[in-house]
């Protein structure tokens, strides 16, 4: 990735002093999208009417990652990660739309060594392979794990993590890795210790989507010739009590025009409201979302990648357990034209064309 500095700041007081570089980098898309949705019957001042929402939408994103990093005398190197993006249709909590910052990690390292601390990248999340069905400009797959888990917040906190703190470890010697990750939305336990008991507690995962029990992480890869196996694990994924989740997956490459790949995921479980026969909220149950298996595949013909999944999803609940995804990218030298078509599980179709770029 080409970086731009942004600033160096050399102030060779004494000769002993090390240079600290702050850079930005990034990508940005754009394109048209299309989501299939069904028409539904809302209350009007005139009494129900039919709604059919637009289906169609032009989408783009624009992201800049600011970095600081300082190497001291001894080798050990820190730095820092801000965020800031804008995509079409995010909004705050006060429903204003514009480009927000995330907020900060920081890090050491020093060999195949990195601590970090805050808004970390987490094990689970960053398992190799985990994300590699992904197709389309906008990196859309069906095949991605269904579960709930820690990530880096590319956006600023939410209402009720304002003291959420992570810390995550990673070692790497020549083709393996591993990585252990901790998190947790209430670092203070202000809100877990004086505002919410254990029912409270059950109502507000399944409000927030996320909990306040501390997730933990860890993954590990390895990759030996033409093969990459992965493997990961996640207890109270997103703060969520006994949300715990498993990964697997192994892919082939074929040098440098393509690769196959074979992913499983349990998916662990979330929590959803129970309603009685007024439709007034009565309870809140464990919901399994349930495993799932991911089988996909790309290849290089020249200027263009051609890529597909199928992945299909152990959950009674959905319209189609099993879904797929073709699409494929064309190498615009600098930039590349990216397009998808995917099955949904809720029976829906999505397909989007556009355009990304990095810089």
């Amino acid at each position: 990735m080409k970086k731009v500095l942004f600033a160096s700041t050399a102030m060779l007081l004494s000769g002993g002093m090390a240079m600290a570089d702050v850079t930005i980098s990034g990508n940005g898309r754009f394109g048209l999208e299309y989501n299939e949705q069904d028409s539904f019957i809302a209350e009007t001042d005139e009494g129900p009417a039919t709604i059919d929402p637009n289906e169609t939408t032009i989408s783009l994103r624009l992201r800049f990652n600011i970095d600081a990093s300082k190497e001291t005398d001894s080798g050990v190197t820190f730095g820092g990660r801000i965020r800031m993006q804008y995509a079409s249709g995010d909004s705050d909590y006060a429903g204003e739309s514009g480009a927000g910052l995330s907020a900060a990690k920081l890090y050491a390292s020093y060999g195949g060594m990195r601590l970090e601390a805050g808004n970390v990248d987490t094990a689970y999340d960053s398992a190799a392979l985990m994300y590699n069905s992904e197709m389309g400009f906008k990196d859309s797959s069906a095949g991605d794990p269904q579960g709930s888990f820690y990530s880096f917040n590319s956006t600023p906190y939410g209402i009720g993590q304002t003291d959420r703190m992570g810390v995550a470890f990673t070692y790497s010697v020549d083709a393996f890795n591993v990585r252990l990750s901790w998190v947790n939305a209430d670092q203070t336990r202000t809100i877990t210790d004086y505002y919410l008991t254990d029912e409270d507690a059950k109502f507000f995962e399944a409000a927030a989507g996320f909990g306040y029990d501390d997730e933990y992480g860890i993954s590990a890869d390895y990759t030996f010739d033409a093969f990459t196996i992965s493997g990961a694990a996640v207890m109270n994924g997103n703060g969520i009590s006994d949300n715990d989740q498993f990964f697997l997956g192994g892919e082939y490459a074929f040098a440098d025009v393509g690769a196959v790949g074979l992913q499983y995921f349990d998916n662990g479980q979330t929590q959803e409201f129970t309603y009685d026969e007024d439709g007034f909220i009565n309870g809140v149950t464990d919901y399994d979302v349930g495993s799932q298996f991911t089988l996909y595949g790309n290849y290089k013909f020249d200027q263009v990648i051609v890529r597909g999944y199928i992945s299909n999803l152990d959950n009674d609940d959905v319209e189609d357990s099993t879904v797929y995804g073709i699409g494929a990218d064309y190498d615009l030298g600098g930039a590349t034209l990216s397009g998808s078509v995917r099955s949904g599980y809720n029976g829906n179709y999505s397909a989007d064309v556009g355009v990304k770029f990095t810089f």
